[in-house]
């Protein structure tokens, strides 16, 4: 795999994870909603695919006056915030490699032309 399409991959695989993370913050308030995770995995030649999974730890339990204890979400704020800074960060350093791949190239044909 060359340079472009590993990068190709990252942001599809961090698409993926902004997604999901959305989703989480979306659904903080909804009881019993189990937050989603996304595992990363690098690919025989490169690259990276991203899996969607779900975090079937419990949420926190509350209890109802006259009625059964709901279990709320599972999803940490803290954590999805922290995700949402390292997707971010990930995603301009692959967008940065494609502008200089780009450029490179550009050099190159100019170089020959």
């Amino acid at each position: 795999m060359d340079s472009l399409s590993i990068s190709l991959s990252a942001l599809r695989a961090y698409a993926t994870q902004l997604k999901a993370t959305a989703n989480n913050v979306a659904n903080f308030q909804t009881p019993g909603y189990k937050a989603q995770r996304v595992v990363l995995t690098s690919g025989p030649s490169g690259g990276v695919t991203a899996a969607v999974t779900r975090d079937l730890s419990p949420g926190m339990t509350v209890p109802r006056e006259g009625q059964e204890a709901q279990e709320m979400s599972n999803v940490d704020l803290g954590r999805e915030m922290v995700d949402l800074i390292l997707i971010k960060t990930g995603y301009q350093a692959n967008a940065r490699v494609l502008q200089v791949t780009e450029e490179t190239k550009g050099k190159v044909i100019d170089i020959i032309g």
